[in-house]
């Protein structure tokens, strides 16, 4: 809604539809860009490959999203709140970069930005702490939320540090790819 009120280039404009089944001709553009939504997508290969046949020869196809090494998913967020956090069906880095190869892509550009996960990690943290020490919210375990789903008894600072450990140790992080359509 807001870039719909902003100031945009005459040749800009934007368009609401299912990022799976975009409807637009093939080969029209010059880059596509799939932000932190390639680990929502049912059908990963289906979908890059979609992206890379709107591509004209030469664009490219930028992809930014969540990687997790496998096995590494918590317990406790294997559900919807997972889903949320864009976890329960992200891949590892190797998994982003096999779906832009299968789909045709080259010249494979990777950047780790998983700083800025342990950034929001911490920034999270600080604000649940700030709420807790005005009373505001307990340190209440996550079975005591009102949030069905949610298995275990360690609080949301437990699983805030349990994702900050993943972080560190490479087993959670945000990686930018792009790739060149031959």
């Amino acid at each position: 809604k807001n870039a719909d009120n902003s100031a945009v280039t005459a040749d800009a404009h934007f368009v609401q539809g299912d990022a799976e089944f975009p409807p637009f001709r093939n080969a029209v553009f010059d880059a596509v860009f799939s932000e932190c939504s390639m680990s929502l997508f049912p059908d990963k290969p289906a979908a890059t490959r979609r992206a890379v046949e709107l591509l004209r020869p030469g664009g490219r196809l930028g992809l930014s999203d969540v990687t997790l090494a496998q096995g590494c998913l918590p317990a406790e967020l294997d559900n919807s709140l997972g889903q949320v956090l864009c976890l329960t069906d992200a891949l590892p880095l190797e998994g982003y970069s096999s779906l832009m190869i299968e789909a045709g892509l080259t010249n494979i550009y990777q950047e780790d930005a998983s700083e800025h996960v342990a950034e929001l990690i911490d920034r999270i943290k600080s604000g649940l702490g700030a709420l807790a020490s005005m009373g505001v919210i307990p340190g209440a375990p996550l079975s005591d939320l009102a949030y069905t789903g949610l298995p275990g008894t360690g609080s949301w600072f437990e699983l805030l540090d349990k994702l900050g450990n993943m972080v560190n140790e490479g087993n959670l992080g945000y990686w930018l790819l792009v790739g060149e359509k031959p």
